[in-house]
């Protein structure tokens, strides 16, 4: 009886073993995974973060903090956008960034007539507006405001967003 019950442990064993081992093991592979091309990758990210509005206007998903760039933007000028993001910088009562507090990371312009007068660093905001090449003289013709030029030389002839409406989630 001892190694009749042994034997029936046996077979047991070797039966769910024969059952469950074949899930485990790596199979065959028809196709080896493939890395994406430059400039396919750059597409992928642009069409995961642009979605259409209810107005059919281009815009950038909600939840959208640190995915926005100047490089998303690049080549979108009159573009219409309708993004989320965290303000890293007041630059005056009519310009602040987004951005650009990861190393590398090129930070935001948004300028606006509508900016909220209490915005501060860390803020939330939910911004619409529409692309632009961004020029101080420009912009200064746009909003009707002299800017301090020092603040914002350095984003001279970047895309920016020229805001239509400014809120604090």
């Amino acid at each position: 009886m001892f190694s009749h019950r042994r034997t029936r442990c046996t077979v047991l064993a070797v039966a769910t073993a024969v059952l469950v081992l074949p899930g485990c093991g790596g199979g065959v592979v028809d196709d080896p995974p493939t890395v994406p091309e430059q400039g396919d990758l750059q597409d992928q990210q642009l069409e995961d973060q642009v979605e259409e509005t209810d107005d059919d206007q281009p815009g950038l998903g909600e939840d959208q903090e640190s995915g926005l760039s100047q490089e998303v933007l690049e080549g979108r000028v009159g573009d219409q956008v309708d993004f989320d993001g965290e303000v890293s910088q007041v630059l005056s009562p009519r310009a602040f960034l987004i951005g650009g507090i990861e190393v590398g990371e090129d930070p935001l312009l948004v300028l606006g007539a509508d900016v909220p007068t209490a915005l501060a660093i860390g803020d939330v905001v939910q911004v619409s507006g529409t692309v632009v090449d961004f020029s101080i003289a420009g912009a200064e013709e746009d909003l009707e405001v002299n800017f301090a030029e020092e603040a914002l030389e350095d984003f001279e002839g970047d895309p920016a967003v020229q805001a239509t409406s400014v809120a604090v989630r």
